[in-house]
C-alpha cells in the first residue's frame, strides 16, 4: 500500500510538473546546452565523496569545491535530521540518495558520464536532489519514534540548528548582492524611463532579464541561452557567460546601437556617444538604431546551432 502512494505521489507531481516539462524539451535544442559534450558538463562541480559526507556535518564550510561556491556542493539538512535519516526505511529515498551522491561526484565516478546526455547542468547541481532526499528520509526516521515528546525535543533542536546554521549556507557577499524586497525592486523610479523597443544593459538582480516588468534587456545570458543569442555575444563559454552589462563583454559600440541599447546601468563614467540621465549611473545612448532586432531575427541570422 505505501509503494502505491508513493507512486501516486510522484505521479502528481509529474503532472504539476509537466507544463513545464515541456516547454523545457521545446526550448532545449535551441540553447547552448544541447550542444554541450559530457566533458563541459563536468568541467567544474565534481564534488569529491568526502567533501560531501563533510558537507553533511558541517554547515559552516566556506572552501570553493572544484569551481562551484559552497552553497551548491551542501547536503547540510541539520544534524537531527541527518541521524534521523539514517534511521528512514524509506528505500526509494534511499535509492534516490545514492544516486544523486554518485551524480554530484561528477567525472570522479563513471555515473554521470553515462547520463550525460540527459543532464542539463554540472554534477554539483544533485546535491539538490541529495539534500532533498535526506530531508525526506529525515522525516522518515523520526517517524519510528514512539516517545512523543522525546520526537517533540528533537524537533525543536532540528528547528534551532536550521535557525541559527541556515544563514551561512546563503550565496551572498562577496558573491551575489544581498537581496532587496521585491515591492522596493520593481518600483526603481529608473524603471520609468526604459520603453519598448529599445533594450537596458546592466538590470540589477533580480530584474537582470526584465522579464517581471517587460522591459528589453541583454537577455538571459547564463548556461542556458539561445544559440543565436551567444552567437551575437561571441559567447563561447559552455556554461554561460553570464554578463548582463554590455561593457563587460567585447561587442562594440556599433553592436550596441544596433542591437538597440539605448540605456545603461553602471558604474563607468561613460562617455560620448552616452548621456547620463537623472538618475545616478545611469547612462542613455545618443546614437541608438530606432530598429532594434529581435531574438527571433537574431536566431534567424545566426542560425539555432551557431556560435561565431
Amino acid at each position: 500500500m505505501a509503494a502505491l502512494w508513493n507512486l501516486l505521489a510522484y505521479s502528481v507531481g509529474g503532472l504539476i510538473a509537466s507544463p513545464q516539462i515541456m516547454r523545457t524539451l521545446h526550448y532545449y535544442p535551441k540553447s547552448i546546452r544541447s550542444k554541450t559534450t559530457s566533458s563541459d558538463k563536468q568541467r567544474i562541480g565534481s564534488i569529491p565523496a568526502f567533501r560531501l559526507f563533510k558537507s553533511m556535518f558541517l554547515p559552516g564550510l566556506r572552501d570553493q569545491a572544484d569551481g562551484v561556491f559552497y552553497p551548491e556542493a551542501t547536503l547540510y539538512i541539520g544534524i537531527v535530521g541527518v541521524v534521523a535519516a539514517f534511521f528512514s526505511h524509506s528505500w526509494h529515498h534511499w535509492l534516490l540518495w545514492v544516486v544523486s551522491f554518485l551524480m554530484a561526484m561528477g567525472r570522479r565516478t563513471p555515473l554521470f558520464g553515462w547520463l550525460s546526455p540527459l543532464m542539463m547542468r554540472v554534477p554539483a547541481r544533485w546535491c539538490y536532489f541529495a539534500s532533498l532526499s535526506l530531508a525526506f528520509m529525515a522525516v522518515s526516521g523520526l517517524s519510528q519514534l514512539t516517545d512523543y515528546r522525546l520526537m517533540n525535543v528533537l524537533i525543536l533542536i532540528q528547528s534551532l540548528d536550521l535557525c541559527l546554521n541556515t544563514s551561512s549556507l546563503w550565496p551572498m557577499e562577496p558573491y551575489t548582492q544581498r537581496w532587496e524586497r521585491p515591492s522596493r525592486v520593481f518600483s526603481k523610479p529608473y524603471l520609468s524611463l526604459f520603453q519598448e523597443p529599445w533594450r537596458v544593459s546592466g538590470l540589477p538582480f533580480p530584474m537582470r532579464t526584465g522579464y517581471v516588468n517587460h522591459i528589453r534587456t541583454l537577455g538571459y545570458t547564463g548556461g542556458g541561452q539561445l544559440t543565436a543569442m551567444a552567437g551575437f555575444r561571441h559567447d563561447e563559454n559552455p556554461d554561460g557567460s553570464g554578463l548582463h552589462d554590455w561593457f563587460q563583454s567585447e561587442n562594440s559600440q556599433g553592436e550596441a546601437n544596433w542591437f538597440g541599447v539605448r540605456w545603461a546601468i553602471t558604474q563607468r563614467p561613460l562617455l560620448f556617444p552616452w548621456k547620463p540621465t537623472p538618475f545616478s549611473h545611469v547612462y542613455e545612448n545618443n546614437s541608438v538604431s530606432k530598429n532594434v532586432p529581435s531574438w527571433k531575427d537574431l536566431e534567424d541570422q545566426c542560425g539555432p546551432g551557431s556560435i561565431h
